[in-house]
């Protein structure tokens, strides 16, 4: 089953993967899979775009989207917009000191051990990192594989 689609800018934003336009994503499945706490995954995505990006500490390319994911971060995390970040990494050390040094404000960090046999990464379609999903307050989702310059399109 595939968990991702919806784009309802694709003429204005042709450089992400186009996706089904009546799919979601599917929290639901997220929280349960990475056991969130449904009341700290509520506030956190509460009325806001969300964008899971999925990345690794091993990762170089994650690594530096990560500090152009800082810059965007900072500017809209006031305007209903917040980053949930899925690394896939079995070091628990290795993933929080990468954390640290890059400097992630934001608040949901989930660690994926499965890694590329992850069955959520499998049902979600994500082959290669890094990579993301861009949804909206309902559930939409409004592209893939976005990248830092047409995200801050959308969220302008």
């Amino acid at each position: 089953m595939r968990l991702f689609g919806f784009i309802i800018a694709l003429t204005l934003f042709s450089s992400f993967s186009a996706t089904n336009n009546n799919e979601t994503f599917d929290f639901d499945a997220f929280r349960q899979y990475y056991h969130l706490n449904d009341s700290v995954t509520s506030s956190v995505l509460s009325n806001k775009v969300i964008l899971v990006e999925f990345w690794a500490s091993w990762c170089q390319p994650c690594r530096v989207k990560n500090s152009e994911l800082n810059a965007i971060y900072a500017k809209y995390k006031n305007r209903n917009f917040e980053i949930i970040s899925v690394a896939l990494d079995t070091d628990s050390l290795r993933w929080r000191k990468a954390i640290r040094n890059d400097d992630l404000g934001w608040p949901t960090q989930v660690r994926d051990t499965a890694k590329w046999n992850s069955v959520f990464l499998k049902q979600a379609e994500v082959y290669y990192l890094p990579n993301n999903v861009l949804v909206n307050q309902d559930g939409k989702v409004l592209g893939r594989e976005v990248d830092t310059e047409d995200l801050e399109k959308v969220l302008n």
